[in-house]
């Protein structure tokens, strides 16, 4: 498996339905462009696999070198567990897993 080259991360690791996501995207290194989908898969059991819950979200910055990027992402509006992961320029992050919950 080739090393990750940017790193994916959420502030909180519970939302509730209606929350935003506040998500990062950092690479290793700063880069002039970042340019790619945000996979979010949802199941209801973390012991059961995880399917494509929305289409991907479209990441585009092309700009300054930047070591990160924030985003907010549109809340999720159900409860259960997601995985999210970026795929695209600079490269393929690890998945990062929360939760949706009631409050």
């Amino acid at each position: 498996m080739a090393a990750e080259t940017i790193k994916l991360s959420v502030q909180a690791l519970v939302l509730g339905p209606d929350q935003p996501i506040d998500a990062l995207l950092a690479p290793l290194a700063p880069v002039a462009r970042i340019e790619g989908s945000i996979i979010i898969e949802r199941t209801d059991d973390p012991a059961k696999p995880f399917t494509q819950f929305r289409p991907p979200a479209k990441v585009v910055y092309m700009g300054p070198e930047t070591p990160q990027l924030k985003l907010l992402l549109p809340p999720l509006g159900k409860t259960g567990h997601y995985r999210a992961t970026f795929l695209g320029e600079p490269g393929k992050s690890e998945p990062v897993v929360f939760a949706v919950a009631q409050s």
